[in-house]
């Protein structure tokens, strides 16, 4: 059997503080008898909450649920988010890339956000898949 590595960036970025609602994500294939899953780690910023479940169609859904952002005043940099939970600036991580039966109707990752209409996000995707 073949084995692959994905990684998979997704960065949002807002030109203003937002709040971030939850967020739906579909991150990990299906298993089945000719795709199987031997690992899989998910990292989050800004601080969050994570609850696994399985949605009608049996995939695995994640909802991640966000802490109020918060910022401080760093001499030099000035102000930068930071996450709450790891006491550490707040910055982004790789995560597995999702697939699904119907794309369209499943983006793998899906929420929403409060802020001023200043603050529309700015958007990068990265996937990179490299054999093992």
């Amino acid at each position: 059997m073949r084995k692959l590595q994905i990684d998979h960036l997704t960065e949002y970025r807002f030109a203003s503080a937002v709040t971030v609602l939850p967020h739906r994500l579909l991150l990990r294939p299906r298993e089945s008898h000719v795709l199987r899953i031997e690992s899989s780690s998910l990292a989050i910023s800004p601080a969050h909450g994570l609850r696994w479940k399985r949605d009608a169609f049996d995939n695995s859904m994640a909802i991640a649920t966000f802490v109020a952002p918060t910022e401080v005043y760093l001499p030099g940099p000035g102000w930068k988010g930071f996450d709450p939970t790891a006491g550490l600036v707040t910055g982004s991580e790789h995560i597995p890339v999702a697939v699904s039966r119907h794309p369209e109707m499943v983006p793998p990752v899906a929420g929403s956000y409060l802020g001023p209409p200043e603050s529309r996000p700015t958007l990068s995707v990265y996937v990179r898949v490299l054999p093992i």
